[in-house]
């Protein structure tokens, strides 16, 4: 009887399950309870795979690969059925060899069935080939990377693979050509876009660990949650004046906000175009502060739950001059300035 693909299992190496569902949620940008219905589990079941208390079946796995175009993590172990039993479990062994090419002995049969396995499915997951890197373009130090560090400190996330950054698929159409255009001239690389089905948001992403490395080394920047461990801004962007300028402008073009401010005095209506920044990352709030007091602009800060998380631009003199110093990227925010 012919084994069944829905039987057998995936073994991720430590720490790379829960990774890995965390990608897959946020480039789909779905809840915890949504990315379960997807996988067709309970949360109970889900919050299991991410605690890393069970394996993932072979068949899932793939499904929210495919779905999210995060491939496998590098190193996971093919698991058939009664993989428990030792025998069962030497079989699944032989499988994972040969999946994956890792094969001892003879070199060339080696190549040639990894070489297989790479043009029939491999690189169809998005996989690089054994022992050759995606390659990347380690740009200077210049307004331009400021500008994209910006965006990713905004509306970015970075795994240990990938940089990605989501977007507005209808009011961000046009910024985000700007950016995959930004990204293949900083980088010579060209980024990946996933569009949500289940939300108007578009994914922009860079499969590149070296890059993640390169991020993390000479930038500065960290993996995971932004929030959580209130990331700084490079000291190399605060240092210069218009590295720091093209740094907020990052910022703003993707968690800034310009809108429209009405009230009503003596029975005449009034209107006025304002601009916030918010963020839950205190360093960034500040940074966005004295950048902006730099160029003698009046910020101030504002609270939200009780905690500072806002700056914000009031006046017209002031909203005037963002846009002559700061400028935007961003279609949507000078379409609002000019209305």
């Amino acid at each position: 009887m012919p084994e069944l693909v829905r039987d057998k299992r995936v073994k991720f190496p430590k720490g790379t399950q829960k990774d890995f569902l965390d990608s897959v949620q946020r480039v789909l940008c779905v809840t915890q309870i949504e990315l379960a219905g997807i996988a067709g589990i309970s949360l109970r079941t889900f919050t299991d795979w991410k605690r890393e208390k069970n394996t993932l079946p072979l068949k899932t796995a793939q499904s929210l690969s495919r779905k999210s175009n995060i491939p496998l993590p590098k190193g996971v172990n093919i698991l058939r059925p009664h993989w428990h039993t030792k025998k069962a479990g030497a079989v699944g062994a032989q499988a994972v060899l040969k999946k994956y090419g890792r094969l001892g002995g003879d070199a060339d049969a080696w190549r040639r069935k990894w070489s297989k396995w790479w043009e029939e499915k491999g690189r169809l997951l998005g996989a690089s080939p054994v022992g050759r890197a995606k390659t990347f373009s380690k740009p200077k130090r210049s307004a331009e990377l400021a500008e994209f560090i910006g965006i990713i400190l905004g509306d970015g996330s970075i795994s240990k693979t990938q940089v990605v950054i989501t977007l507005h698929s209808v009011d961000d159409e046009l910024y985000a050509r700007y950016v995959r255009a930004s990204i293949k001239k900083l980088f010579a690389v060209e980024p990946g876009t996933f569009a949500h089905k289940t939300a108007r948001a578009i994914s922009i992403y860079i499969s590149r660990s070296g890059l993640v490395e390169w991020l993390m080394g000479a930038q500065g920047l960290k993996v995971g949650n932004k929030v959580r461990q209130q990331v700084e801004v490079p000291v190399w962007i605060k240092d210069k004046l218009s590295f720091s300028v093209a740094c907020v402008r990052g910022l703003m073009d993707t968690d800034g906000c310009v809108f429209h401010h009405t009230y009503t005095a003596k029975g005449k209506k009034y209107t006025y175009t304002k601009l916030h920044f918010t963020s839950a990352s205190l360093p960034l709030v500040y940074f966005v502060y004295e950048t902006f007091s730099r160029l003698g602009l009046h910020p101030r800060l504002a609270r939200k739950d009780g905690e500072i998380r806002e700056v914000r631009l009031d006046s017209k003199e002031d909203m005037r001059r963002y846009f002559k110093r700061v400028g935007t990227h961003n279609p949507k925010f000078l379409k609002r300035w000019r209305e």
